[in-house]
Protein backbone atom coordinates (compact mmCIF):
# COMPACT_ATOMS: atom_id res chain seq x y z
CA UNK A 1 0.00 0.00 0.00
CA UNK A 2 2.82 2.51 0.79
CA UNK A 3 4.37 1.68 -2.44
CA UNK A 4 1.18 2.24 -4.27
CA UNK A 5 1.28 5.65 -2.15
CA UNK A 6 4.98 6.81 -3.34
CA UNK A 7 3.73 5.26 -6.78
CA UNK A 8 0.82 7.29 -7.55
CA UNK A 9 2.61 10.60 -7.29
CA UNK A 10 5.04 9.81 -9.81
CA UNK A 11 4.74 10.84 -13.76
CA UNK A 12 3.79 8.37 -15.41
CA UNK A 13 7.00 8.74 -18.14
CA UNK A 14 9.06 9.07 -14.16
CA UNK A 15 7.16 5.48 -13.91
CA UNK A 16 9.04 3.95 -16.63
CA UNK A 17 12.35 5.50 -16.15
CA UNK A 18 11.72 3.83 -12.66
CA UNK A 19 10.96 0.20 -13.71
CA UNK A 20 13.99 0.90 -16.62
CA UNK A 21 16.61 1.32 -13.51
CA UNK A 22 15.38 -1.06 -11.28
CA UNK A 23 15.84 -3.90 -13.95
CA UNK A 24 18.76 -2.70 -14.63
CA UNK A 25 19.98 -2.44 -11.55
CA UNK A 26 18.92 -6.29 -10.48
CA UNK A 27 20.61 -7.18 -14.05
CA UNK A 28 23.93 -5.82 -13.31
CA UNK A 29 23.77 -6.90 -9.44
CA UNK A 30 23.06 -10.11 -10.77
CA UNK A 31 25.49 -10.17 -13.25
CA UNK A 32 28.24 -8.85 -10.48
CA UNK A 33 27.69 -11.41 -8.10
CA UNK A 34 27.64 -13.79 -10.44
CA UNK A 35 31.32 -12.73 -11.83
CA UNK A 36 32.42 -12.18 -8.26
CA UNK A 37 31.57 -16.40 -7.65
CA UNK A 38 32.55 -17.30 -10.76
CA UNK A 39 35.84 -15.34 -10.74
CA UNK A 40 36.14 -16.64 -7.29
CA UNK A 41 35.71 -20.39 -8.76
CA UNK A 42 37.97 -19.18 -11.81
CA UNK A 43 40.96 -18.97 -8.94
CA UNK A 44 40.15 -22.36 -8.08
CA UNK A 45 40.57 -23.60 -11.11
CA UNK A 46 44.10 -21.81 -11.62
CA UNK A 47 45.53 -23.30 -8.45
CA UNK A 48 44.64 -26.51 -10.10
CA UNK A 49 46.44 -26.00 -12.97
CA UNK A 50 49.62 -24.28 -10.98
CA UNK A 51 49.43 -26.70 -8.28
CA UNK A 52 48.38 -30.50 -8.40
CA UNK A 53 47.54 -30.67 -12.72
CA UNK A 54 51.25 -29.38 -13.27
CA UNK A 55 52.24 -31.52 -9.99
CA UNK A 56 51.15 -34.41 -11.49
CA UNK A 57 52.28 -33.59 -15.12
CA UNK A 58 55.96 -32.96 -13.91
CA UNK A 59 55.67 -36.41 -12.41
CA UNK A 60 54.77 -38.44 -15.83
CA UNK A 61 57.97 -36.46 -17.33
CA UNK A 62 59.76 -37.95 -14.56
CA UNK A 63 58.95 -41.31 -15.00
CA UNK A 64 59.34 -41.34 -18.56
CA UNK A 65 63.42 -40.14 -17.87
CA UNK A 66 63.58 -42.19 -15.13
CA UNK A 67 62.88 -44.93 -17.36
CA UNK A 68 64.77 -43.32 -20.30
CA UNK A 69 68.12 -43.18 -18.02
CA UNK A 70 67.47 -46.64 -16.59
CA UNK A 71 67.62 -48.43 -20.20
CA UNK A 72 70.53 -46.40 -20.59
CA UNK A 73 72.49 -47.02 -17.89
CA UNK A 74 72.08 -51.20 -17.58
CA UNK A 75 73.31 -50.73 -21.51
CA UNK A 76 76.15 -48.74 -20.72
CA UNK A 77 77.40 -51.60 -17.95
CA UNK A 78 77.11 -54.19 -20.52
CA UNK A 79 78.51 -52.37 -23.48
CA UNK A 80 81.59 -49.89 -22.58
CA UNK A 81 81.33 -48.85 -26.51
CA UNK A 82 78.91 -46.54 -25.91
CA UNK A 83 78.98 -45.61 -22.46
CA UNK A 84 80.48 -41.87 -23.30
CA UNK A 85 77.43 -41.62 -25.27
CA UNK A 86 74.80 -42.90 -22.81
CA UNK A 87 76.49 -40.21 -20.22
CA UNK A 88 75.74 -37.86 -21.88
CA UNK A 89 72.56 -38.69 -22.50
CA UNK A 90 71.59 -39.12 -19.29
CA UNK A 91 73.15 -35.82 -18.07
CA UNK A 92 71.11 -34.15 -20.62
CA UNK A 93 68.32 -35.85 -18.94
CA UNK A 94 69.55 -34.72 -15.94
CA UNK A 95 69.04 -31.17 -16.22
CA UNK A 96 65.06 -31.89 -17.08
CA UNK A 97 64.64 -34.10 -14.17
CA UNK A 98 65.77 -31.80 -11.96
CA UNK A 99 63.66 -28.59 -13.03
CA UNK A 100 60.64 -31.23 -12.64
CA UNK A 101 61.19 -32.56 -9.29
CA UNK A 102 61.95 -29.26 -8.20
CA UNK A 103 58.32 -28.79 -9.42
CA UNK A 104 57.16 -31.33 -7.37
CA UNK A 105 58.88 -30.56 -4.27
CA UNK A 106 57.32 -26.89 -4.44
CA UNK A 107 54.23 -28.55 -4.49
CA UNK A 108 54.30 -31.91 -2.65
CA UNK A 109 55.28 -32.47 1.03
CA UNK A 110 57.98 -31.46 2.34
CA UNK A 111 59.19 -34.45 4.22
CA UNK A 112 58.24 -36.56 0.67
CA UNK A 113 59.99 -34.22 -1.60
CA UNK A 114 63.34 -33.98 0.76
CA UNK A 115 63.54 -37.83 0.28
CA UNK A 116 62.50 -38.18 -3.36
CA UNK A 117 65.26 -35.81 -4.06
CA UNK A 118 67.35 -37.77 -1.76
CA UNK A 119 67.06 -41.35 -3.75
CA UNK A 120 67.16 -39.59 -6.85
CA UNK A 121 70.80 -38.92 -5.77
CA UNK A 122 71.54 -41.94 -4.83
CA UNK A 123 70.20 -42.95 -8.49
CA UNK A 124 72.81 -40.77 -9.93
CA UNK A 125 75.65 -41.41 -7.80
CA UNK A 126 74.99 -45.25 -9.17
CA UNK A 127 74.31 -44.02 -12.69
CA UNK A 128 77.81 -42.26 -12.14
CA UNK A 129 79.76 -45.04 -10.65
CA UNK A 130 78.63 -47.53 -13.01
CA UNK A 131 79.70 -45.47 -15.96
CA UNK A 132 83.49 -44.93 -14.25
CA UNK A 133 83.40 -48.77 -14.01
CA UNK A 134 82.19 -49.69 -17.27
CA UNK A 135 84.48 -46.64 -18.81
CA UNK A 136 87.70 -48.55 -17.15
CA UNK A 137 87.05 -52.25 -18.64
CA UNK A 138 85.41 -52.99 -15.34
CA UNK A 139 82.19 -54.46 -16.80
CA UNK A 140 82.07 -57.23 -14.69
CA UNK A 141 81.74 -55.08 -11.76
CA UNK A 142 79.60 -52.77 -13.50
CA UNK A 143 76.95 -55.44 -14.15
CA UNK A 144 77.19 -56.16 -10.48
CA UNK A 145 76.62 -53.22 -9.70
CA UNK A 146 73.29 -52.88 -11.36
CA UNK A 147 71.47 -54.65 -8.80
CA UNK A 148 72.14 -51.41 -6.71
CA UNK A 149 71.02 -49.29 -9.25
CA UNK A 150 67.45 -51.24 -9.90
CA UNK A 151 67.30 -51.06 -6.25
CA UNK A 152 67.73 -47.37 -5.76
CA UNK A 153 65.52 -46.75 -8.87
CA UNK A 154 63.05 -49.15 -7.84
CA UNK A 155 62.96 -47.47 -4.32
CA UNK A 156 62.83 -43.98 -6.06
CA UNK A 157 59.95 -44.67 -8.63
CA UNK A 158 57.78 -45.71 -5.51
CA UNK A 159 58.52 -42.76 -3.74
CA UNK A 160 57.16 -40.72 -6.91
CA UNK A 161 54.01 -42.87 -7.52
CA UNK A 162 53.59 -42.15 -3.86
CA UNK A 163 53.60 -38.34 -4.11
CA UNK A 164 52.03 -39.36 -7.64
CA UNK A 165 48.67 -40.63 -5.58
CA UNK A 166 48.83 -37.51 -3.54
CA UNK A 167 49.21 -35.15 -6.57
CA UNK A 168 46.14 -37.16 -8.03
CA UNK A 169 44.17 -36.85 -4.78
CA UNK A 170 45.11 -33.30 -4.63
CA UNK A 171 43.57 -32.90 -8.20
CA UNK A 172 40.23 -34.23 -7.32
CA UNK A 173 39.74 -32.30 -4.64
CA UNK A 174 40.69 -29.12 -6.26
CA UNK A 175 37.95 -29.84 -9.49
CA UNK A 176 35.10 -31.10 -6.81
CA UNK A 177 35.77 -27.27 -4.85
CA UNK A 178 35.55 -25.81 -8.55
CA UNK A 179 32.52 -27.74 -9.55
CA UNK A 180 31.21 -26.81 -6.24
CA UNK A 181 31.81 -22.89 -6.70
CA UNK A 182 30.59 -23.24 -10.32
CA UNK A 183 27.56 -24.61 -9.25
CA UNK A 184 26.86 -21.89 -6.41
CA UNK A 185 27.68 -18.95 -8.59
CA UNK A 186 25.37 -20.83 -11.45
CA UNK A 187 22.94 -20.87 -8.65
CA UNK A 188 23.37 -17.45 -6.99
CA UNK A 189 22.87 -16.30 -10.89
CA UNK A 190 19.95 -17.98 -11.25
CA UNK A 191 18.32 -16.68 -7.67
CA UNK A 192 19.21 -12.98 -8.03
CA UNK A 193 17.80 -13.52 -11.57
CA UNK A 194 14.29 -15.19 -10.13
CA UNK A 195 14.92 -12.11 -7.53
CA UNK A 196 15.20 -9.75 -10.01
CA UNK A 197 12.14 -10.88 -12.22
CA UNK A 198 9.79 -10.65 -9.21
CA UNK A 199 10.78 -7.32 -8.34
CA UNK A 200 10.30 -6.41 -11.87
CA UNK A 201 6.73 -8.12 -11.86
CA UNK A 202 5.55 -6.27 -8.48
CA UNK A 203 6.72 -2.82 -9.97
CA UNK A 204 4.88 -3.25 -13.06
CA UNK A 205 1.79 -4.81 -11.25
CA UNK A 206 1.92 -1.58 -9.19
CA UNK A 207 2.53 0.51 -12.43
CA UNK A 208 -0.03 -1.24 -14.35
CA UNK A 209 -2.76 -0.61 -11.86
CA UNK A 210 -1.95 2.63 -11.44
CA UNK A 211 -2.58 3.42 -15.53
CA UNK A 212 -4.55 0.96 -16.07
CA UNK A 213 -7.47 1.78 -13.08
CA UNK A 214 -7.59 5.85 -14.16
CA UNK A 215 -7.57 5.39 -17.88
CA UNK A 216 -10.20 3.04 -17.38
CA UNK A 217 -12.41 5.31 -15.50
CA UNK A 218 -11.55 8.20 -18.02
CA UNK A 219 -12.74 5.50 -20.43
CA UNK A 220 -16.53 4.89 -18.76
CA UNK A 221 -17.04 8.45 -18.46
CA UNK A 222 -16.11 9.30 -22.30
CA UNK A 223 -18.92 6.51 -23.34
CA UNK A 224 -21.07 7.52 -20.81
CA UNK A 225 -20.89 11.25 -22.00
CA UNK A 226 -21.20 10.05 -25.41
CA UNK A 227 -24.10 8.54 -24.96
CA UNK A 228 -25.46 12.14 -23.25
CA UNK A 229 -25.90 10.37 -19.58
CA UNK A 230 -24.82 12.29 -16.72
CA UNK A 231 -21.65 11.68 -15.14
CA UNK A 232 -20.17 11.94 -11.80
CA UNK A 233 -17.16 13.52 -11.37
CA UNK A 234 -13.45 11.58 -11.67
CA UNK A 235 -12.74 10.34 -8.20
CA UNK A 236 -8.74 10.07 -8.85
CA UNK A 237 -6.49 10.39 -6.48
CA UNK A 238 -3.00 10.28 -7.84
CA UNK A 239 -0.50 12.69 -8.64
CA UNK A 240 0.56 11.94 -12.10
CA UNK A 241 -0.51 13.26 -15.49
CA UNK A 242 -3.98 11.01 -14.80
CA UNK A 243 -4.91 13.27 -12.01
CA UNK A 244 -4.17 16.45 -14.16
CA UNK A 245 -6.64 14.61 -17.07
CA UNK A 246 -8.71 14.32 -14.46
CA UNK A 247 -9.69 17.26 -13.23
CA UNK A 248 -9.45 18.96 -16.29
CA UNK A 249 -12.52 15.99 -17.95
CA UNK A 250 -14.50 17.34 -14.51
CA UNK A 251 -13.68 21.12 -15.25
CA UNK A 252 -14.72 20.27 -19.30
CA UNK A 253 -17.72 17.98 -17.99
CA UNK A 254 -19.07 21.17 -15.60
CA UNK A 255 -18.77 24.01 -17.74
CA UNK A 256 -20.93 21.84 -20.47
CA UNK A 257 -23.48 21.25 -17.81
CA UNK A 258 -23.67 24.45 -16.61
CA UNK A 259 -24.04 26.06 -20.53
CA UNK A 260 -26.26 23.01 -21.03
CA UNK A 261 -28.43 24.77 -18.21
CA UNK A 262 -27.84 28.27 -19.11
CA UNK A 263 -28.99 27.79 -22.23
CA UNK A 264 -32.24 25.73 -21.35
CA UNK A 265 -32.86 28.49 -18.92
CA UNK A 266 -32.37 31.49 -21.07
CA UNK A 267 -34.29 29.53 -23.98
CA UNK A 268 -37.21 28.89 -21.61
CA UNK A 269 -37.41 32.76 -20.67
CA UNK A 270 -37.40 33.41 -24.58
CA UNK A 271 -40.53 30.89 -25.01
CA UNK A 272 -42.47 33.25 -21.95
CA UNK A 273 -41.08 36.64 -24.01
CA UNK A 274 -38.96 37.82 -22.03
CA UNK A 275 -35.64 38.18 -24.46
CA UNK A 276 -33.95 40.52 -21.40
CA UNK A 277 -32.83 37.64 -19.78
CA UNK A 278 -29.09 37.08 -19.56
CA UNK A 279 -26.32 33.71 -18.41
CA UNK A 280 -26.11 33.16 -14.82
CA UNK A 281 -22.46 33.38 -15.62
CA UNK A 282 -21.02 34.75 -18.72
CA UNK A 283 -17.59 34.20 -17.61
CA UNK A 284 -18.12 30.37 -18.20
CA UNK A 285 -18.36 30.73 -21.73
CA UNK A 286 -14.60 30.73 -22.89
CA UNK A 287 -13.15 29.31 -25.98
CA UNK A 288 -15.67 28.06 -28.79
CA UNK A 289 -18.42 28.07 -25.97
CA UNK A 290 -18.42 32.06 -26.68
CA UNK A 291 -20.23 31.24 -30.18
CA UNK A 292 -23.21 29.84 -28.45
CA UNK A 293 -23.67 32.90 -25.81
CA UNK A 294 -23.24 35.48 -28.58
CA UNK A 295 -25.78 33.12 -30.79
CA UNK A 296 -28.46 33.60 -27.80
CA UNK A 297 -27.81 37.62 -27.45
CA UNK A 298 -28.16 37.92 -31.51
CA UNK A 299 -31.55 35.48 -31.84
CA UNK A 300 -33.23 37.45 -28.94
CA UNK A 301 -31.84 40.64 -29.83
CA UNK A 302 -33.27 40.54 -33.13
CA UNK A 303 -37.15 38.55 -31.74
CA UNK A 304 -37.28 41.63 -29.53
CA UNK A 305 -36.71 44.41 -32.32
CA UNK A 306 -39.05 42.49 -34.30
CA UNK A 307 -41.63 42.88 -31.39
CA UNK A 308 -41.11 45.56 -30.83
CA UNK A 309 -41.63 47.19 -34.47
CA UNK A 310 -44.93 44.75 -34.55
CA UNK A 311 -45.90 46.67 -31.73
CA UNK A 312 -45.47 49.65 -32.94
CA UNK A 313 -47.70 48.70 -36.08
CA UNK A 314 -49.84 47.84 -34.28
CA UNK A 315 -50.76 50.67 -32.33
CA UNK A 316 -50.70 53.05 -35.42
Amino acid sequence: MQMKKIFDKIPIAKKFRVLYIAITIAVLLASGVYVVLLLNAQSVLTSFFNGPFATVKAQLTVSDLLNTNYTLTISMAVDPSIAASNKSKIDEADKTLAEQLDMIAANSDAEEASALKSLYGRVQADASQIYTLSSTGKTDEAQLFCTKFTEDHDAFYSALSKVSQSSITAADTTQRAYSSKSRIALLAFAALALIAMIITAFIMRTMSVGILKPLGQIVNACDTMSRGEPIEPLDIKTQDEFHKLAQSFNQMNDDISFIISDVCNMLQSGAGKDFSVVSADESRYVGVYTVILDSLHSIFNGISDDMKRTNGIADQ
